[in-house]
């Protein structure tokens, strides 16, 4: 039970909700206006612990890794050939018509 007393108190405000920044400043007005302010009751799920974060991924981590580049390598390449492709079939006809061919 080490919570700190500014995690565990809600302000009650039944069905309505708030942007981010309209929450932030209500709850600075309503700190010292009066408005009721009560503790959460202690039956609530306990706080897990902290994980420890390493600098090398994991397999998994990885593998999605590869197969996402692989992917986007996969469509640049695909991509680039279908861009040879057209200028090696429309360079004939460009050249004919010049750049009346665009107009």
């Amino acid at each position: 039970r080490h919570h700190s007393i500014a995690r565990s108190r809600i302000l009650h405000f039944p069905f309505i909700f708030y942007s981010l920044s309209c929450h932030i400043r209500l709850r600075a007005s309503y700190q010292y206006s009066g408005v009721a302010i009560t503790e959460k009751p202690s039956a609530g799920p306990a706080i897990p612990t902290r994980r420890v974060i390493t600098t090398e991924p994991r397999l998994s981590d990885k593998v999605f890794r590869g197969i996402v580049t692989a992917g986007g390598l996969s469509s640049l390449i695909i991509l680039g050939l279908i861009a040879i492709f057209l200028a090696y079939q429309g360079y004939e006809i460009l050249v004919k018509e010049g750049t009346s061919f665009f107009t």
